[in-house]
């Protein structure tokens, strides 16, 4: 019984340890760091988001470079391949939301809440 206890706690140990302590990447810097084109693209980004710094835009993009990457590798799995079943569903969950939110940024919708009904109305994002 004692066995089991601590084999619990070391197995509920390593939960936590990975739940709150991941050092996962969250950003990924340029490659080249004084491209001007660049540069005049992210400022006009920051200033028009209302952003703190250059990193929370890299963070954007990083997030959504994963996001590609992912739906890549999904693209190559065999069409009844349960994994892309899955994993599928939830990315184009994800990108419900970020469709959503375009609409209300366009204007068609009065709120952020009544996008999803206007988004069904208009057939925008429909894949």
């Amino acid at each position: 019984m004692v066995i089991f206890r601590i084999l619990f706690l070391l197995h509920f140990h390593q939960l936590v340890h990975e739940v709150f302590f991941r050092n996962g990447k969250t950003f990924k810097k340029p490659r080249r760091p004084y491209e001007k084109e660049r540069l005049d693209a992210e400022l006009k980004l920051v200033g028009e988001y209302g952003l703190r710094c250059k990193r929370e835009l890299w963070r954007v993009q990083y997030a959504l470079s994963r996001i590609r990457n992912a739906s890549r590798n999904l693209l190559t799995l065999d069409e009844k391949d349960p994994r892309r079943i899955f994993e599928g569903e939830a990315l184009l969950r994800r990108m419900n939301s970020v469709v959503f939110t375009l609409v209300f940024k366009s204007g068609m919708a009065k709120s952020i809440h009544h996008a999803p009904n206007q988004a069904e109305t208009h057939q925008v994002g429909a894949f």
